[in-house]
């Protein structure tokens, strides 16, 4: 018997298998190494969060700087906030912004937000928020500029 039950077969676990991986069942492909080390590897807390914080400053968008030192988005966004980083307002896209002035100017004319939303073919809680961010006051109900709370 080759020992506890275990097929004959099987390799024991001796560091030596036939894949020459160990028997984890998978290989790295050959070429350069990656610029930060793999997920599970031996890595510090501290320098993680350095080259989040590094990359973050350089540019990066939270979830690319998580991607770059092989960490995740709620990881990388938790080494900021404990590095005292003030996060940036997440990026609007040019097409999203135009949207936004649409909306905006559909509402002044007199549209409601719902009919706005049905022509756009959006949701009425996105519509409101791009009617917002397109620079316009909402209305109550009655038609009148809303008082500010």
């Amino acid at each position: 018997m080759a020992g506890r039950g275990r097929p004959a077969s099987r390799p024991a676990r001796s560091g030596a298998h036939p894949t020459g991986d160990g028997g984890r069942g998978c290989r790295r492909a050959a070429g350069p190494a990656p610029p930060f080390p793999l997920k599970g590897t031996a890595v510090t807390r501290s320098s993680m969060s350095a080259d989040v914080v590094r990359l973050y400053r350089d540019g990066l968008s939270i979830r690319a700087a998580a991607a770059a030192t092989g960490t995740s988005y709620n990881r990388a966004r938790r080494a900021l906030l404990d590095a005292g980083v003030t996060l940036r307002d997440p990026a609007r896209l040019g097409s999203t912004l135009a949207l936004a002035d649409d909306c905006a100017r559909l509402y002044r004319r007199g549209l409601s937000i719902r009919a706005v939303a049905g022509r756009v073919g959006y949701s009425y809680r996105y519509v409101r928020d791009l009617i917002l961010a397109g620079g316009a006051e909402l209305r109550d109900r009655a038609g009148r500029a809303r008082a500010a709370s």
